[in-house]
C-alpha cells in the first residue's frame, strides 16, 4: 500500500479539529491532532485490545470497526461491523456503552453512522436494508427502510450523514443513489443513477454534509468524490484511479470539518487525502499522520 494505514474506512472530525479514523485492518480507531500528531488509539483485536479485556466480545475491543462519528458532547460512536454492534467511547477512548451485539438482533453488520445535533445517532443497518436511530439515552428510536429500489427502500445502505437542518442523507450502495429523509424517516428526495458520468454513481459508500448543506459522496468504484447541492444537483467531481496525490483506490469514508475541508479515506492506498478549496492531495499534515502511524 502507498500509505501506512491499514484499510482506513470511517472518518469523523471532532469539535476541536482532531480526526478519528476507523482503521478496519488493525481493528482500532486512531485519533489525530490538527497538526498531524498521533494523539492516541483505542480498540484492537484479541489479546492486543486496548481498553478492553482482550477478547473481541468484551467492551472496548473491535471485530471490524467501520463507521465512526462524534456526538455533540464529544463522545465517539463506532460501528463494530462484524460483531453487529455499536460502541460508544469517551474522547480519550474509554469504553462507555455498547448497543446491540450478535445475539441481540438489534443490528446486522452495521456500517455508516452519524450523530445529529440533538444527540440522536443514525446507523446504517446494512444487511437488513434499513436505517435505525438510537436516542440520546440509548433507547431505540425511528427505524425505516426495507429491501427494494423504491423511495425509502434500500439495497445495502452504507454511509449516513446529517445536515445542518437535520436532514438524514444515506448512500444507497446497491441502488447507486443518495436518499434524503426527515429525522423521523419520512422520505424527502433521492438522486443519482448507475454510471460514470457527472452526477452518476457506481457503488457509493461514504457520505458527508458540509457546513453549507452540500452533500459529498465517495463514489467508490469510479475512484472519485462528488459534491451535490442539498437538492441533489451535481456540482463537481474530484479524483481518478491511481496512487498519486488526488487519485484514489477505493475511496470509502468521507468527513467535512467546520471550515469546509473534506477528508477522504483512500482505503486501497492506505491513507487519508484532504480536499481544500477545490484541490485534492496529500497535504503536509496528512503526510505527517502517515509518518506518525508507522509501526
Amino acid at each position: 500500500a502507498v500509505g501506512d494505514l491499514r484499510a482506513p474506512i470511517g472518518l469523523a472530525v471532532a469539535g476541536d479539529g482532531s480526526i478519528y479514523v476507523a482503521e478496519f485492518g488493525r481493528h482500532r480507531v486512531v485519533r489525530l491532532g490538527r497538526g498531524g500528531e498521533l494523539l492516541g488509539a483505542f480498540g484492537g483485536h484479541g489479546a492486543g485490545a486496548v481498553g478492553g479485556p482482550g477478547t473481541i466480545d468484551g467492551p472496548g475491543a473491535f471485530d471490524g470497526p467501520y463507521g465512526v462519528a462524534v456526538a455533540p458532547d464529544g463522545t465517539v460512536v463506532v460501528t463494530d461491523r462484524d460483531a453487529s454492534r455499536v460502541l460508544r467511547f469517551s474522547t480519550d477512548g474509554r469504553h462507555l456503552e455498547t448497543w446491540g451485539g450478535d445475539a441481540s438482533g438489534v443490528f446486522d453488520h452495521p456500517s455508516g453512522i452519524a450523530v445529529a445535533r440533538d444527540g440522536t445517532t443514525y446507523v446504517a443497518d446494512t444487511v437488513r436494508h434499513r436505517i435505525r436511530s438510537v436516542r440520546r439515552d440509548g433507547t431505540l428510536g425511528a427505524t425505516w427502510g426495507r429491501e427494494g429500489d423504491g423511495p425509502g427502500e434500500f439495497r445495502y445502505p452504507r454511509g449516513v450523514a446529517v445536515g445542518p437542518d437535520g436532514t438524514v442523507v444515506v448512500a444507497d450502495f446497491g441502488n447507486n443513489r443518495v436518499q434524503a429523509f426527515a429525522p423521523d424517516g419520512a422520505f424527502r428526495r433521492m438522486w443519482g443513477r448507475s454510471g460514470s458520468g457527472p452526477g452518476e454513481l457506481d457503488w457509493p459508500l461514504g457520505i458527508a454534509v458540509d457546513p453549507d448543506g452540500d452533500v459529498w459522496v465517495a463514489d467508490t468504484n469510479n475512484s472519485r468524490v462528488q459534491r451535490f447541492t442539498a437538492a441533489g444537483a451535481f456540482v463537481e467531481a474530484h479524483g481518478s484511479a491511481g496512487e498519486a496525490a488526488g487519485e484514489f483506490r477505493w475511496p470509502d469514508g468521507i468527513a467535512v470539518d467546520a471550515a469546509g475541508s473534506v477528508y477522504v479515506s483512500d482505503t486501497g492506498n492506505g491513507r487519508v487525502q484532504v480536499l481544500r478549496r477545490g484541490r485534492v492531495g496529500l497535504v503536509d499534515a496528512a503526510r505527517r499522520w502517515l509518518a506518525s502511524l508507522r509501526r
